[in-house]
């Protein structure tokens, strides 16, 4: 298949442009300004220093032209052609020209006059020329591509020819977060026979207690810690009694209550069960530089399972959701640098605080080209 143009406008209408389509165009001919850039460069000088310093420097917008012929020697059929034309190529409407040969690629443009027709006697075919106005001069592959970012760091060898931004999301596993545990310390034996109760997660357990049998403060923690509590284990040894929930997430706070049976003690919580997980930075890598998202200390990303964080860079600007709602708050930009894909190797790394296994990292990109 030939090489083609395919110019769709923001209405959705579109024109295929090739040496096999009615709008005939032979691309590697009739078609300038798919691959040539200029760029400006800003200057200065400076006294007793020879030449001018360099301050900045910009690509400049893109001017595609594209010159045809509409391919039909019906009158009738041309005229309809050139009515297509026209209404499609409609300076009212931006976008986007997608051409398709070894790679495809696409950009944003948009017509800077409606089309030029001329259909003169003699002449066999009606010939069009046109010129499209890329602000952003740069192309972008057709199809987005996903790394998952790995514990440890992973590689991205970016193959466009300018920096790009990316979309990173942010997930944790269904399991993430911190069982609760409490600990139990009797400090007395049994003296009367008779049932304690022991609570966790505001649910009562009865643990029957001997005067003859649990004599001593470590027996009384051995029965304890041999009942059953559904959802917890127990451990621990000597006096000392751990339950632990089977399930992440904060509970009520376990106590204790030694009935009649005179087997007192004290039960306290030692670790706060929770439901997130806290991720700490972000950063990329490419040669000498180093871009780093440092997340805010003491509320910056804790999420739990099902959480989705979503951090759109882009040359126009920066979007950060959780959940949909805007969450901009969670970064530090005191201490960040947005970071983008380079072309080459770009090592891409995180951190959180406790388990990094919890997490989930993907990153999204649409790479960006100069020539088509």
């Amino acid at each position: 298949m030939p090489d083609r143009l395919i110019y769709t406008n923001s209405a959705g209408r579109e024109i295929e442009m090739s040496t096999a389509s009615q709008f005939f165009v032979n691309i590697s001919k009739d078609v300038s300004g798919m691959s040539d850039v200029k760029t400006t460069i800003y200057t200065s000088t400076v006294v007793d220093a020879d030449g001018e310093i360099e301050t900045g420097f910009h690509v400049e917008d893109r001017s595609i032209v594209i010159s045809g012929r509409i391919k039909d020697t019906s009158a009738d059929n041309r005229e309809e052609l050139i009515r297509e034309m026209q209404e499609v190529f409609s300076p009212f409407y931006a976008g986007i020209l997608r051409h398709e040969g070894s790679e495809i690629r696409e950009i944003d443009v948009r017509p800077e006059t409606a089309p030029k027709i001329t259909s003169s006697a003699g002449k066999r075919w009606a010939e069009f020329s046109l010129t499209l106005l890329a602000a952003n001069p740069s192309w972008r592959a057709s199809a987005e591509k996903e790394k998952t970012i790995l514990t440890g760091g992973t590689t991205i060898y970016y193959e466009g020819s300018r920096a790009c931004g990316m979309e990173i999301e942010i997930t944790v596993a269904a399991t993430v977060g911190t069982p609760e545990v409490a600990q139990f310390v009797p400090s007395a034996a049994c003296s009367s026979s008779g049932d304690c109760i022991v609570t966790l997660n505001g649910t009562g357990f009865n643990v029957a207690l001997d005067s003859g049998v649990q004599t001593s403060a470590e027996l009384v923690a051995t029965a304890i810690r041999a009942a059953s509590y559904a959802g917890w284990t127990t451990g621990g040894t000597g006096t000392t009694v751990t339950f632990t929930s089977t399930t992440v997430g904060n509970k009520t706070d376990a106590t204790y209550s030694a009935g009649s049976t005179g087997a007192t003690g004290t039960m306290t919580t030692t670790v706060q069960g929770d439901v997130t997980a806290d991720m700490d930075s972000f950063t990329l890598t490419n040669g000498s530089t180093v871009e780093t998202i440092t997340f805010r200390t003491g509320g910056g990303v804790y999420l739990a399972s099902g959480d989705v964080l979503l951090l759109n860079i882009s040359q126009t600007g920066i979007t950060i959701t959780l959940n949909d709602v805007n969450a901009l708050e969670r970064v530090d930009f005191t201490n960040t640098v947005f970071p983008q894909l380079y072309p080459g190797n770009n090592s891409i790394s995180w951190n959180a605080h406790g388990d990094e296994a919890d997490f989930t990292v993907k990153v999204r990109y649409t790479p960006l080209y100069l020539g088509k």
